[in-house]
């Protein structure tokens, strides 16, 4: 069984790699132009830290 601290830190690393995807698919859709690109990049990571935080809050720390 993987350690706490290793299972938290690959969380970390996927949600990382998530983010870096989304912004990737947002800059090389076609069907978005000139600035939309940039708002829905803006918006896919601004917001899906909420849901990393929001995991990190109920299910990381409300098991302790």
């Amino acid at each position: 069984m993987l350690l706490p601290e290793l299972r938290q830190w690959l969380v970390l690393i996927g949600a990382l790699v998530l983010l870096v995807v989304l912004a990737v698919m947002a800059l090389a859709s076609k069907e978005a132009r000139g600035g939309s690109k940039l708002v829905w990049v803006l918006l896919s990571v601004l917001f899906s830290f909420v849901g990393y935080f929001a995991y990190y809050f109920v299910a990381v720390r409300g098991k302790r």
